[in-house]
């Protein structure tokens, strides 16, 4: 056995060269000189062979009469370097052999002569363990430092939230960052919403060594800390893009980001707050825009842990819902916006090959149906919901889907015939398909700008996907249905010619309305009692309807226009646009389930007397997706409109296709209470308001002071806390130049994102 030199790796930078280390054997009186362990450079650990050779325990003797023992063979030196090993460990010490006493070196076995040889290298590895353990904590030390100092750095505390990343920041007060209890070791209250910690992210996060950044693309290197390479490990050279994404993914510095934009981390709120902010969102929300999976996707953690902005966005729609008595409520709510807002414009502004999956797609569609509302604690708040916003967000969700190629493989399962079973993530991807395709024809109408999905590929398996085991029902149900809508709207596009599906001439248009029809009678029987008429998809029934048969009508509605001559293709989409929205306020009415929905078939069937709000129907229609409340605001609004431009008289009766309009009650008359248009407004005022009551941001409130000129035509101001002080109101002051320009907007684009004093 060769004990010439032992060799242990060391940091080069913990002892300076040839530095002695004194191992730990036994330093009897009577013993040897300890060996030493002599450091050279480049960590290399040499332990001479003379060291070994003279390092031994002293005797037995030797120990007893505390002497210094010369070793075994100690007696003849001449004769040691020629001996064999064995025979030397087996020779007594000097002392022992001047004596003339027995040595207990004598009686040693062959093994015994080599155990501290042995132990000395077993010494020396452990020491190299030891060494090793240390830089390890080294290195997790040093990483934690950096993170702290990221933080501390990068995020900021805004006491009055709310702004988005370019908005101005004056007044408010920024100071340092609380760090998070994980990584500071003490407890922080999560009631000091006085410090409501915000992320603006001023700076990424810098964690990669300095040498890594040098080395050059992580395809020609190996696999390490805070770098992703492909699975298969094979560039693609399809195409430039596909071969450039094989080169360097630093992804650790989005970590960082993630827990800067945490808002449990940064003190916005707790877990058991997040938690109820889901369970809002399961139990109100998720049925008027089933894009998540009610299977998989309940628990805040899970989201939390899987994908960081679809958790903000879901806390931020669940919390926009809580009462307003709640402490602080106002400056949380600004702060989750405000995180929200710099996640998803990381998305847009600094994306990566990461970002591109299925759980942002979520996010983005669900900021897009339930968008923010901004400065709610000042009397200059506004909602962010207009059609640029939304049709800007659905196009960055799209572009998203069609990266991951969410139009093939969102379909594929449901329409192979191999017999295959889709499982519960082709359910969930169907789903988002048919949520984005839903958004993308809402907007269509509202903006008039043409689709960019086709629906017809998902209306062919939408039997297969409703009736899966995995379907949620009855929401799964709604999306299917309402897809059957998207696709009729599309048919009508490409008959007209037109790509804008607001500019259908008289044919299309008769076509379009028989199909909606067709469309309603058919699916009252699937759906029987399961789905009311005020829920998804009889709203968005009403809602294509009335875009469609109004846009025709918008030089009519124009108080320069007057009625004069009107065609009968004209008068048609009046007399549906009409209906349509008589019946889309009259359905939150109790009086609306006196009957069988089907047997409001015209105005003259509505019921007469007042209307009282059905608290139930409101109650779970509060929670429904910003363009709802678009559509109520914009049916109210053309009610009136075309009352106060003579188009129709106090009960809504079209006064072109009356004979005798002398005894009608026609604007600037004062209508009476019991007229149908003071019914219905009256009944629309107290949807608003009963819909926002003790809500901390809700659009119906927005609405409501948008549309305070146009409730003054007919109620003047004589409401007050729903009671009625005079049977003959006045009209209040109001301006045609403002409700006119209101309108347009609405019919043009619905942009009513307009800042509400």
């Amino acid at each position: 056995m060769d004990h010439g030199r032992l060799l242990a790796d060391f940091d080069d930078d913990e002892a300076p060269p040839e530095e002695a280390i004194e191992t730990d054997a036994d330093r009897s009186a009577g013993g040897p000189r300890p060996a030493k362990i002599h450091r050279a450079s480049k960590g290399i650990v040499t332990i001479s062979p003379s060291a070994i050779s003279c390092y031994c325990p002293a005797c037995i003797q030797c120990r007893g009469r505390k002497q210094k023992c010369s070793g075994p063979g100690g007696d003849s030196s001449a004769g040691l370097s020629a001996s064999a090993p064995e025979d030397q460990a087996r020779r007594p010490c000097r002392r022992c052999a001047q004596s003339a006493v027995q040595c207990s070196f004598t009686t040693a076995t062959n093994d015994q002569g080599f155990d501290d040889a042995d132990a000395a290298s077993r010494n020396v590895r452990k020491l190299d363990r030891m060494q090793k353990q240390i830089n390890e904590q080294n290195d997790r030390i040093n990483q934690l430092e950096t993170t702290v100092r990221n933080l501390s750095t990068a995020t900021t505390i805004v006491r009055q939230g709310g702004k988005s990343p370019g908005s101005c920041t004056t007044g408010t007060d920024v100071t340092n960052l609380h760090l998070p209890q994980t990584m500071i070791g003490t407890r922080r209250s999560y009631n000091e919403v006085n410090e409501l910690a915000v992320s603006p992210i001023a700076k990424r996060a810098k964690i990669r060594k300095d040498g890594g950044l040098a080395s050059g693309p992580a395809m020609f290197q190996e696999a390490g800390l805070g770098r992703r390479i492909d699975a298969q490990g094979v560039v693609d050279f399809g195409t430039p893009m596909s071969m450039l994404r094989h080169l360097r993914q630093d992804i650790s510095d989005m970590s960082m980001e993630n827990e800067a934009l945490d808002p449990i981390m940064c003190g916005v709120m707790t877990m058991e707050q997040a938690q109820e902010s889901f369970d809002t969102f399961f139990e109100q929300c998720h049925r008027w825009a089933p894009v998540l999976c009610p299977q998989t996707q309940t628990s805040a953690a899970g989201i939390r842990q899987a994908c960081p902005t679809l958790f903000i966005s879901v806390c931020c729609i669940g919390y926009r819902f809580a009462s307003t008595s709640a402490p602080e409520a106002h400056r949380r709510y600004m702060a989750l916006v405000s995180l929200l807002d710099h996640s998803l414009s990381r998305l847009l502004l600094r994306p990566n090959l990461v970002d591109v999956n299925l759980d942002h797609i979520r996010a983005i569609l669900l900021y897009i149906q339930w968008m923010p509302i901004d400065n709610i604690s000042s009397s200059t708040r506004s909602t962010r919901y207009n059609a640029i916003s939304a049709w800007s967000m659905l196009g960055l969700a799209i572009r998203y889907a069609l990266f991951l190629g969410l139009h093939q493989n969102a379909v594929l399962p449901f329409n192979s015939n191999d017999g295959a079973t889709p499982t519960l993530e082709d359910v969930g991807r169907l789903r988002v398909w048919i949520n984005l395709l839903t958004c993308d024809a809402a907007l269509t109408l509202s903006s008039g700008l043409p689709a960019t999905l086709n629906p017809d590929p998902v209306v062919a398996v939408a039997d297969r996907f409703r009736s899966h085991r995995s379907a949620s029902h009855p929401d799964d149900t709604r999306s299917s249905a309402t897809c059957e809508l998207v696709s009729i709207l599309k048919r009508a596009v490409r008959r007209s010619g037109s790509p804008n599906a607001r500019s259908l001439d008289a044919a299309c248009l008769q076509q379009v309305n028989l199909e909606l029809d067709t469309w309603e009678a058919g699916w009252n029987s699937v759906i029987g009692d399961q789905i009311h008429h005020y829920q998804m998809p009889f709203t968005t029934l009403r809602s294509y309807r009335l875009s469609i048969n109004s846009a025709c009508l918008s030089p009519l509605l124009r108080a320069s226009g007057g009625p004069g001559r009107i065609s009968i293709y004209v008068l048609q989409a009046l007399e549906v646009s009409l209906h349509t929205a008589a019946l889309t306020i009259f359905a939150l009415s109790e009086q609306s389930t006196h009957q069988t929905w089907g047997n409001y078939k015209t105005i003259e069937t509505l019921p007469k007397g007042s209307y009282t709000p059905d608290m139930e129907a409101i109650n779970r229609i509060k929670y429904s997706v910003d363009s709802t409340w678009i559509s109520y605001s914009f049916a109210t609004m053309f009610i009136v409109l075309c009352y106060k431009n003579g188009i129709v008289d106090e009960d809504l009766r079209i006064l072109a296709l009356c004979y005798n309009n002398a005894e009608m009650v026609t604007f600037p008359q004062r209508q009476t209470t019991s007229s149908l248009l003071f019914r219905l407004i009256s009944l629309a005022v107290q949807i608003f308001d009963l819909a926002s009551a003790d809500l901390l941001a809700h659009l119906a409130l927005d609405q409501k002071s948008l549309l305070s000129g146009v409730f003054a035509v007919v109620l003047g101001d004589l409401t007050t806390e729903n009671e009625i002080n005079s049977e003959t109101p006045a009209p209040a002051p109001y301006s045609d130049r403002e409700v006119e320009a209101l309108f347009d907007s609405m019919v043009n684009g619905m942009d009513l994102g307009w800042c509400v004093e």
